[in-house]
C-alpha cells in the first residue's frame, strides 16, 4: 500500500437528490398546518385578551357596526344618484349616529347611511316626537309620554316605561343620559342613566314641578330647574347635583320667576335662564353676572359656551334681534332681522343662522361675518358632522363643506329628494 492508497479508497459524497412531488408536497401541507395552526392559535389569544380588556365593546351591534363598511359583491363601486327622501312632516327630527342620518316623524324612525341605504325603519306613534344621541345611540321619546327607546343605526337596544310622562332627557357624550318624569306621591323626579342602561341616580321633588334638565358631558353632575306657586306668583329653583351624592351641591332660589332652560358651558360652569334673567355660573357655584331680559323672549339655542337668544320687540313693529352672551354674560353679537331664525347652531366658535332660504355664518371669536348663501325655502334644520354641514328640508338633506360652504355629497333635486353621490 503506497502512501496515497488513502485518497484513493476515500468514498465519494453522496449528490443531494432532488425530492419527489409527493415528498416535496407533503413537507408544504405540514408546514401550511403548522402555519394555521399558529394563526388559529394567535386568534384566540387575541380574542382572550379582547374580552378581558374590552368586554363591553365584543357586542352584536358592533359586529354589525363592523360589517356594514364591508362589501362581498364583485363590485364595489357605490351607484351615483342614490336617493334619500323622507316623510314631509315640519315635526322630523333629525340625528347623526356613528356616521349615519336618522329621521325620526309621527309614524317612523329611519336611518340611512352616506350611500343613500336604508339601514333600519321602524314604524312609531309619536305626537310630539323627540330625538338625541347618547354616545354610539339614539335616545326616541313621545314627549308627554311614558315610554324611553334607545336604538343604535340597527336596531333597538333598550326600552324602559317610567309609569309616568317622559318631560325631558339629556345625554352625555359616553352615553349616560337623565329622564325627567315623575314618581308616586311625588310631583317631579330626575333619573340619571350609565351608557349599561343602569340606574345610578335618583331624586324625588315632593312639591316642585321639574320642568327642564341639563347633564354634563361627564355625565357626572346634572342641573335640574323646578318652580312651584307661592303667594299667587312663581318661585322658581336651580339645583345641581353630583350623582354620587344625594344632597344638591347647589340650590338656588329665583323668586317670581319661571326656570326655562339650563345649559354647561366648557369650563364646569353653567347658565340658568328663567323669564327674566340670564345668569352664568362658575365651576365653584358662584354667580357671575345676572343679565334681565328685553322684552318679548322667543327662544334660546344654546352651544359650546354661548347662549343665542331671539327677541320679538315691543310695540306693533314685527322686526325681531338675536343676541348671543359668552359664559361670562357679557354680549358679543347682536344683529335685528325681519324673521325670527328657522334654526340656529354653534360650533367651533362659529354661529350658523338658518333663516327662510338663508344660511349665514358668524365668527364669534373674531366677530366676522364668514358667509351669507342661499338655500332652499323649506330648509328647517342643522347639525354639524365632522367638517359637514347637514342643512335638512321637509323632505331630503344637503351637505356643505363648512371650510367653504360649498354643496358636497349630498344635492337636493328638484322634486324635493335628496340625492347622495360619493
Amino acid at each position: 500500500m503506497s502512501a496515497f492508497s488513502i485518497f484513493k479508497d476515500k468514498k465519494k459524497q453522496k449528490k443531494q437528490q432532488t425530492p419527489t412531488a409527493e415528498v416535496y408536497y407533503t413537507r408544504l401541507a405540514n408546514r401550511a398546518k403548522i402555519g394555521m395552526f399558529a394563526a388559529i392559535i394567535a386568534l384566540i389569544a387575541f380574542c382572550l385578551l379582547s374580552y378581558s380588556f374590552y368586554p363591553e365593546e365584543l357586542t352584536v351591534e358592533n359586529f354589525r357596526y363592523l360589517l356594514k363598511f364591508i362589501s362581498f359583491e364583485q363590485n364595489e363601486d357605490v351607484e351615483v344618484g342614490s336617493v334619500i327622501s323622507f316623510d314631509t312632516d315640519p315635526t322630523n327630527k333629525y340625528a347623526i349616529v356613528r356616521g349615519d342620518i336618522a329621521v325620526l316623524s309621527k309614524s317612523q324612525l329611519a336611518v340611512y347611511d352616506t350611500a343613500g341605504q336604508i339601514l333600519q325603519r321602524v314604524s312609531l306613534k309619536n305626537d310630539i316626537p323627540m330625538l338625541l344621541t347618547a354616545g354610539k345611540n339614539m335616545i326616541i321619546y313621545d314627549l308627554g309620554g311614558k315610554t324611553l327607546d334607545v336604538y343604535n343605526s340597527f336596531s333597538p337596544v333598550y326600552t324602559e316605561n317610567f309609569g309616568y310622562p317622559v318631560l325631558g332627557v339629556s345625554a352625555a357624550d359616553n352615553g349616560s343620559y337623565a329622564v325627567l318624569s315623575g314618581a308616586k306621591n311625588y310631583r317631579s323626579a330626575v333619573y340619571v342613566y350609565d351608557a349599561n342602561y343602569r340606574l345610578v341616580f335618583s331624586h324625588y321633588f315632593p312639591t316642585e314641578y321639574s320642568t327642564a334638565l341639563e347633564l354634563d358631558k361627564s355625565g357626572k353632575n346634572v342641573l335640574v330647574l323646578s318652580h312651584i306657586s307661592e303667594n299667587g306668583d312663581y318661585l322658581g329653583s336651580a339645583a345641581l347635583f353630583n350623582t354620587g351624592t344625594e344632597e344638591p351641591l347647589a340650590n338656588f332660589k329665583y323668586v317670581g320667576e319661571l326656570p326655562l332652560s339650563c345649559h354647561f358651558t366648557p369650563d364646569g360652569g353653567y347658565m340658568v335662564l328663567t323669564d327674566a334673567y340670564l345668569r352664568t355660573y362658575s365651576a365653584d357655584n358662584t354667580l357671575k353676572k345676572e343679565i334681565p331680559l328685553p322684552y318679548g323672549l322667543m327662544n334660546c339655542t344654546y352651544g359650546e359656551n354661548y347662549a343665542f337668544m331671539t327677541f320679538d320687540s315691543a310695540g306693533l313693529s314685527e322686526n325681531k334681534t338675536v343676541a348671543v352672551y359668552d359664559g361670562n354674560g357679557n354680549m358679543i353679537y347682536e344683529e335685528a332681522v325681519t324673521v325670527a331664525p328657522d334654526d340656529v347652531l354653534i360650533n367651533d366658535g362659529r354661529l350658523y343662522i338658518l333663516s327662510h332660504g338663508r344660511l349665514t355664518v358668524q365668527d364669534l371669536v373674531n366677530n366676522e361675518r364668514l358667509f351669507d348663501i342661499q338655500t332652499d325655502n323649506d330648509a328647517v334644520d342643522m347639525i354639524i358632522s365632522e367638517d359637514r354641514l347637514l342643512v335638512f328640508t321637509y323632505s331630503g338633506v344637503t351637505v356643505y363643506g363648512t371650510d367653504t360652504l360649498t354643496e358636497t355629497d349630498i344635492n337636493t333635486d328638484e322634486s324635493g329628494d335628496a340625492e347622495v353621490s360619493q
